[in-house]
């Protein structure tokens, strides 16, 4: 048999719940990553230039049990440690460095507007890994059923 074996599709689910929420907060939005990526996956993909997207490392966009990091912090101490040593040292952070190690370039990073809103984990490998080019979709909206109901 000659057959072609398909590989496995990321197995994502359809939209955050409670215990398994992957969100982002933006510009008063705050928007159901999950919902987002099944949503946008009709968007054709293009190129961007790594360095372009530099400037969002340094937000503190991430947190571990001391409160909000950045992506550049972690990816400096990763350049000057190494994954092994990093999550020794440094285990408030192995979560992040788990997703940067495991983040995967065949995933867009989806941007709203030029600001990353999914991804930042495969940004931070690119810039560890030297990568000059990375695949994004850039939107220019974000579709109403990705946006999740406040809580009052």
């Amino acid at each position: 048999m000659n057959e072609k074996i398909k590989p496995l599709q990321r197995i994502l689910p359809a939209h955050s719940v409670p215990g398994d929420t992957h969100s982002a907060e933006h510009q008063g939005m705050s928007i159901d990553v999950y919902r987002l990526i099944h949503l946008t996956e009709h968007v054709p993909p293009e190129e961007a230039a790594v360095s372009d997207l530099l400037p969002q490392m340094g937000d503190f966009c991430w947190t571990d049990e001391h409160g909000k990091i950045t992506p550049e912090f972690v990816v400096h101490i990763l350049r000057e440690e190494g994954f092994e040593r990093s999550m020794s040292r440094y285990p408030s952070l192995n979560h992040h460095i788990r997703q940067i190690e495991k983040a995967d370039y065949s995933y867009p990073i989806i941007l709203y507007k030029g600001s990353i809103i999914d991804g930042m984990h495969r940004l931070a490998k690119a810039v560890i890994e030297n990568q000059t080019m990375i695949k994004i979709k850039n939107l220019e909206e974000i579709p109403k059923e990705a946006l999740m109901q406040k809580e009052s």
